[in-house]
Order: structure tokens, then sequence, then C-alpha cells
């Protein structure tokens, strides 16, 4: 039996532990309700993500756990916000098929990662000799092949839309077709640049869904990407991740330079190149370039492309002139390292090192000299919104990342380079001129390309060409290097009376088709007979700037 004073003592104990309880069941079912209902509630504090531009899902219960997001939104509902962007934005998404003549046993020179047309086997020799070295050696039978890629409307009016995708997709192509929502349309190249590896075509289609431009300069390590490509046996893909590196990576592409890319791990099929690598927004960052595949692998999540920053000029470029307009900065450097630090002692270890400035360099005359090293540029533009005037000033980390940035200038743009001078800052206002192109004059049957003459084949030199072959050794047309000009080192081995029948495997018949094939390239392939050997073809390289 309990005396009073124990009975005393246990009543306050269960009550106690049922106050105690029922409080707390009714703070449980709060934070729940909080969860469902967020309208009121500040205790979920949300974590910044500025890839995806909304907050991180929270667990505010781990018995019955709900997700919000900051707004207070379900994870369900960001989820089908991210299924609508991409379903909108592949809807500018095209598919290319590039038709292109290929001699046997004949590759492109330019082979890349992502290629269209893959490997097809040992090319020749680069210096001139024939195919097979020495002996008689019959033309090769042409074979008809379609290679494939993506591409990525980008502007589109009440006539026509224009569509942008990698030089490497449609280069050689005898004839290049978009496919769009199952139509097929025949595509002109308005212009192509190996270097920058973009291409720009034009289809009479009106009123398409473009993407918007980005600024792939706002791009971060951990910002949210998507890769979207249409290629051939794989239409409409999709996959979503991360720019991987704060640098724009830089890879090698025809051996005339690097290409400055975004590095992410977004994976991509083979014939995604030309494709669209688009932000968290839907906004247009870059162009899918090449992938790592390391053993000749389908899928690698190591990708890159091309930031949209360095491809709106091209764009513009294309349509106006057919080519890419770029300014020379005339000067011999490279990127700083630590070796380089050590060695010529220097105060800063990033920029590029100025090993020495061109004569006719406008660098030269501002007063840049050998030893400086580039640390920064500031350029000047138009803002579109308010119309004034925007300096913007840019890290130079490495000489990537230079070329990156005066690809992006017109000719005649005044920029103010940045320079570290054995501790000293100094800044140099300069006004930067155009590069030296290809120089062609054009006299109708008659071209003068960088001093040297190409000539149209008159009808007896054309029918002693027919005359000294028979059935697939026949040749049909071409231009004729009449005359090798004053910089004859360009040539190479290429001797006068060399007929070149075709131009990166396009078969030319005139001076204008020629002209047409090398315009806006830095290297070509040229292929073709000599007058007084029509039975064995050669295959040269020529540099044209």
């Amino acid at each position: 039996m309990l005396n009073n004073r124990q009975f005393g003592i246990l009543t306050i104990v269960v009550v106690s532990t049922v106050t105690i309880n029922l409080f707390l069941f009714r703070r449980y079912n709060s934070e729940v309700k909080c969860g469902q209902n967020s309208q009121g509630c500040s205790k979920v504090n949300a974590v910044s993500d500025a890839g995806v531009g909304k907050s991180s899902p929270i667990l505010v219960d781990s018995v019955s756990p709900v997700v919000v997001d900051s707004k207070g939104g379900s994870f369900y509902e960001y989820e089908q916000q991210q299924i609508d962007l991409l379903e909108r934005s592949m809807k500018s998404i095209v598919a290319i098929y590039t038709t292109i003549e290929r001699q046997v046993n004949q590759i492109n020179p330019f082979f890349f990662f992502g290629n269209p047309f893959g490997n097809f086997g040992d090319f020749g020799d680069f210096f001139g000799r024939p195919r097979n070295g020495s002996g008689q050696v019959r033309r090769p039978q042409t074979q008809k092949q379609t290679g494939y890629g993506s591409g990525v409307i980008v502007e589109s009016n009440d006539k026509e839309t224009f569509i942008l995708t990698n030089s490497h997709v449609v280069e050689g192509g005898s004839k290049v077709e978009v496919l769009y929502n199952n139509r097929k349309y025949e595509a002109k190249v308005l212009g192509s640049d190996s270097v920058v590896d973009l291409a720009l075509l034009e289809i009479v289609e009106k009123n398409l869904p473009s993407l918007p431009f980005g600024n792939s300069d706002k791009l971060r390590m951990g910002s949210i990407v998507y890769s979207l490509g249409n290629p051939g046996m794989y239409s409409n893909t999709a996959s979503r991740g991360m720019v991987t590196s704060n640098i724009h990576r830089g890879i090698s592409e025809d051996n005339s330079g690097t290409l400055s890319t975004i590095q992410t791990d977004a994976m991509m099929f083979h014939g995604s190149s030309g494709g669209a690598l688009i932000d968290s927004t839907g906004r247009l960052v870059g162009i899918n370039v090449a992938l790592a595949a390391p053993n000749g692998q389908e899928l690698t999540n190591m990708t890159f492309a091309i930031p949209i920053n360095t491809a709106r000029k091209s764009i513009s470029d294309f349509k106006e002139y057919g080519y890419i307009q770029r300014v020379v900065l005339g000067i011999v450097g490279a990127s700083v390292s630590d070796e380089l630090v050590k060695q010529k002692k220097l105060k800063v270890y990033q920029g590029v090192y100025v090993e020495s400035v061109e004569k006719t360099s406008p660098l030269k005359k501002v007063g840049v000299k050998g030893g400086d090293v580039i640390v920064s540029i500031t350029l000047e533009y138009k803002d579109d919104a308010s119309g004034g005037a925007v300096q913007n000033t840019i890290d130079i980390h490495d000489m990537v990342r230079l070329q990156e940035v005066v690809s992006t200038i017109s000719p005649g743009t005044n920029v103010v380079l940045h320079v570290d001078r054995s501790g000293k800052k100094l800044d140099f206002k300069v006004k930067l001129g155009r590069e030296s192109n290809v120089k062609i004059v054009d006299n109708g049957k008659e071209l003068i390309v960088n001093g040297a003459t190409i000539k149209e084949l008159t009808e007896k030199q054309l029918k002693a060409l027919k005359d000294g072959g028979s059935g697939d050794n026949t040749v049909v047309g071409g231009v004729m290097l009449s005359k090798r000009g004053p910089d004859s080192k360009r040539w190479g081995k290429m001797k006068e009376g060399f007929v070149i029948t075709s131009v990166d495997n396009v078969n030319i018949t005139s001076c204008s088709e020629f002209k047409e094939q090398i315009r806006g390239k830095r290297r070509v392939m040229l292929s073709g007979v000599y007058l007084n050997d029509p039975k064995e073809e050669y295959v040269y390289v020529l540099d044209l700037m």
C-alpha cells in the first residue's frame, strides 16, 4: 500500500510525463505541417545553389520526409520546371546530314573528336608523293558517304533560319541537309572556320524557335549545364552535368593552335558535335565540340564546348563577310609557368609572357616590349540595354585565354592591355588591326592567291588530261598552279603545272569554286595531277595563313 506521501509523488510524475509527451506531440505535428505548408514557417533555412538558381532540397522530418525549397515549392515542381525547360530548348536543336564524296583509303586530315565521318584509314603523304609512294597509281574511285552531327537554331525570321554547328560537321561536304521535325531542308553553308571549329548554315524556313544567348564568362566550376544533341541514331538526346573547371581548356584541333573550350561532365554521344550546351535557365552558353573517348568508347563524361561568347562574333562575321575577321596582336608569347617564372625572374605567376614583338605589330607602336607579361585586357563595348559604353576587364591566365578573348574582338577595336614589367604595372591603349588573311585577287579566270597564280584550264589542256587517262582515272576539270609566286614556301613541294582537282575532297572545276573552298580557312588539302603525268594523283597540304 502506498502512503499519502508516496501516492502524491507518483501522481506528480505521471502528470509531468503526460504533459511533456503532449507538448512534444504538438510540436511534432506543427513541424510536419510546416513542411507541408510553408506559409508562416521561418525555421527552414535553405542552402543556396548558384548553379541551379534555386535552393537545395531539405528534409524537414526523418519519419515523414517532405522535400521543399526556399520558396516552399516541392521537388516535384522543380523537376517539372526542368523538364519543361528541356522540352522547350530541344525544339531549337536540329540534326545535320552531310554528303561527301570521298576517295577510297583517303581521310580528312583534320580528324577531330566527334568527327561524324570517323577514320577512313591511311591518308598518304602530306608532302606530295603519290599515294603508294612510287609507281603508276590509278585514280581511286569516289564513294558517297553520309556523316551526321547536330546544330542549334540561333536566329529565325520571316524569311530564313540560321543554324550554328561545328566546322568539322560540314567540312568537305558536297551537300548539307538539316532535319527538323521530320522535314529535310537543303542548307547553304554561309561560312566555316576550322580554327574555331564553327560553321553557320542557312535554310529557307521561317519563324522556328531559337535559343537565347547566355554569357559563357559567367560560368563557374559547379554551374549546372545541359548538353543537347540530335545525332542521327540517337535523336533528341539530353544529359545533365556541371562545369568541371574554372579554366577554359585548350584542346588540340588541327595543329594550328588551341581551341578554348568549356569543360563539363555532361555526357555526349558521337554525333552530338554542333549541339547546344545550355545553362539552368535555358540560355545557350556553348556549342558542343569534343569528347574525350579513350580506347574508342562511345560515351564519356569529359566533354568540351566552344564558349558562346566566342561563337557570337563568328555568327555575325559569317553572315556579313562569309568568314571570320580576326585581329592581330603580332607577338610571340607563351603561357606563364613555374619554370618560366624562375628562368625569367618574373614577378607574376599567371599571364602571357611576351617573348618578342613583330615590327608591324600595333603593340610595338604603343610600347609593349619583349619580357612584358600580359595579365589582363579591358574591352569597351556598347550595352544593348542602356546604349552606353561598358568596360569589362578580363584576367588573362594563359595563352589559351588570350586567344579566346582576342577571337571576340573585331578589327579596329580599342582595348587596354594591362602589363607587368618586372613588377611594375603598365597600361597600353591600342587599336587592334586586321589579321592578314589569305590575300586573293580575282581576275575572273585567274586568281592571285598569296602571290601565286591559279588559272583555269584551257580546252587544249583539259583534252590532254582526259586523253591521258581512262575510266575512273579521267580528270574532268580543275585549276592549275601556273606560278608559285614570291612566297613559294607556302606551296611546299607542289610544282608549277599542278592541276588541283579537289579542295578538302570537294571537286572543283573553276577559279570561283576554288576561291569558295579556301575562303576563311587556315589550312586546306589539295588533290590533283600534273599536266605531264595525269595518271598519278598527288596530295598536298597548303597553309593559307
